[in-house]
């Protein structure tokens, strides 16, 4: 093998490692900007200066929970215990429920 090829072959492996290396570095800028951008977006979704407007992503709430928790209805007033016990006496204990039914093995 003579010193031509040997040069050859030296250039061309150093050609695709700078062109890899080139992609690597390319690709963590792009990669670090993103990521930028995500924690700003986070930050900013997040870090509301009226803490009492924030609903986040993941708040699902039924009618009765958001008006507990944002007050909605400012004209209901504290549950008192009579509600609480009024409440248990209507509702009653059925007792044991007894299911009924054919049961037809396969």
């Amino acid at each position: 093998m003579g010193l031509d090829v040997k040069i050859i072959i030296a250039i061309s492996v150093g050609g695709v490692f700078l062109l890899v290396f080139l992609i690597f570095v390319i690709m963590f800028f792009v990669s670090r900007n993103k990521q930028q951008k995500l924690q700003h977006s986070i930050e900013d979704m997040y870090a509301d200066k009226n803490l009492a407007k924030m609903e986040y992503d993941f708040a699902a709430y039924d009618e009765e929970t958001a008006r507990i928790m944002f007050g909605t209805n400012q004209d209901d007033s504290q549950i008192t215990i009579d509600d609480v016990l009024t409440e248990a006496q209507t509702a009653g204990d059925e007792g044991m429920e007894e299911i009924t039914g054919n049961y037809k093995p396969e």
